[in-house]
């Protein structure tokens, strides 16, 4: 899937942005837009749940405190410490059970930000006692990166406190705090009237380190970045990009080593056949076969076949292979390993998102998980995902997708509208984002020769 630098420029004119404005229309209670020493008793924006209610007032008291608009408590609140802990709901660890590999761990992982759980973010009862700025930073920021529902009402909270400000040390460390604020988390675009998407590089960060503590791996802070296939288009041309179809490659084969794509066994054997060739050319040294072998398979093959009969069978497969009789080039074997992949595991493939039901012949009307894929949409059980699709759509079946949004901060929903007159309707955080990404793919089926590729 091709991506677009978007170049946006700011517009000469700013006064439709003027924060006063947007307080004036989205703070609740009638809450004033100015300076204060008191801390909140309610969030200044909507928010559906109790939980972000209680955290946004936790964050204000860190806010002014950071700024020193407000004394540190000279003794900690034990009785409030204890009811805290009570109304606070406790960690899921049924998320990490779903799938057999990191990166679906974190997507389960992932999933767990849509409700606020101590093991998610800091307990709101370090605010009962005094603490370091550092502590305060790391308070406000570990909102703002696990609940995407809280960046606007932090920023909010800042900018307010900022306006008719007569203290010359909190407007300084007000607008430091400000700008750790934006190198952490970005706005929504209900705030911030240009940006980059929903999701950021740091939120991805956030929850591998969370992972590797919850596994109590020796270095939680060491993660790497890798570039990824996500997903392949309807009508992927794989000829056209070798840079793609190399990192492509490497990330199939160290795939099926790390168990994360599972195959039939004989393809597995043809797939390592081709590695061999791709690595060390049309001659056939057994002492290289094997080291290829030991480097590609699975460890639950390698452990229950003799290593004899697998040097067997993939050199009856690399004599066997066309590609190997002809000599084709590299580049060639690599996209025949890469088709293969886009063609068979498509579901493997796919970018998935969580969402809600709201309306659909013959859904059930519940948490669920939405796919994209090179074959089409798919709605999957949110408990099973594994099991076969509640819904299954191909891209030349849409006629129209639509992301509506009811109110400023409700959830937007994604609706479908198919050739068969059917509307289907889906809440979610990122319906934008699943609706950008389906007219994406229903440009392939405006073409003739895209007839057929959902078959």
């Amino acid at each position: 899937m091709e991506l677009h630098r978007q170049n946006v420029q700011e517009p000469d004119d700013l006064s439709s942005f003027e924060f006063l404005s947007f307080a004036k229309s989205n703070f609740r209670n009638g809450e004033i837009c100015q300076f204060s020493r008191v801390p909140l008793t309610s969030s200044l924006l909507h928010c559906d749940s109790i939980h972000d209610i209680k955290a946004s007032c936790a964050i204000s008291v860190a806010i002014l405190r950071f700024m020193r608009d407000m004394g540190e408590p000279k003794f900690e609140e034990e009785d409030i410490v204890i009811s805290e802990v009570k109304e606070m709901p406790q960690p899921n660890d049924k998320a990490y059970a779903s799938g057999t590999t990191f990166k679906r761990k974190v997507v389960s992982e992932k999933t767990q930000q849509m409700s606020l759980t101590s093991h998610d973010i800091p307990p709101l009862i370090i605010m009962n006692r005094s603490t370091t700025n550092v502590e305060k930073i790391q308070f406000i920021t570990s909102f703002g990166i696990r609940r995407q529902t809280l960046r606007d009402e932090i920023y909010c909270q800042i900018c307010r406190q900022l306006i008719n400000n007569g203290s010359p040390t909190s407007y300084s460390r007000g607008w430091i705090l400000l700008a750790l604020c934006v190198g952490v988390f970005s706005p929504s675009d209900k705030v911030a009237n240009w940006g980059c998407g929903n999701e950021s590089v740091l939120d991805a960060v956030s929850l591998a380190e969370q992972y590797a503590c919850s596994k109590t791996l020796n270095d939680c802070g060491a993660w790497h970045l890798f570039f990824r296939k996500d997903l392949f288009a309807p009508t992927e041309n794989i000829t056209t990009d070798k840079v793609a179809t190399n990192l492509i490659y490497h990330q199939i084969v160290g795939g099926i080593r790390a168990e994360e794509y599972i195959c039939e066994q004989q393809e597995m054997i043809k797939i390592v056949a081709k590695r061999y060739y791709i690595e060390n050319g049309p001659e056939l040294q057994e002492n290289l076969l094997r080291e290829v072998i030991q480097a590609s398979f699975p460890h639950f093959i390698l452990a229950n076949s003799p290593e004899n009969e697998l040097v067997s069978n993939v050199k009856s497969a690399f004599y066997a292979s066309s590609r190997v009789q002809e000599r084709s080039g590299i580049e060639v074997v690599k996209q025949d390993i890469v088709r293969y992949a886009a063609s068979n595991w498509f579901r493997d493939f796919s970018r998935i998102f969580d969402g809600f039901v709201s309306s659909g012949p013959k859904l059930p009307k519940a948490a669920v998980k939405i796919a994209f894929n090179s074959k089409g949409f798919q709605v999957l059980s949110s408990d099973n995902p594994d099991t076969p699709p509640l819904l299954s759509l191909g891209y030349s079946q849409i006629k129209k997708a639509s992301s509506v949004r009811k109110g400023m901060y409700l959830d937007p929903v994604l609706v479908l509208n198919t050739i068969r007159s059917q509307t289907f309707s889906f809440r979610s955080v990122q319906a934008d984002t699943m609706h950008n990404l389906i007219n994406h793919f229903l440009q392939y089926f405006k073409t003739p020769n895209a007839a057929g590729v959902d078959d």
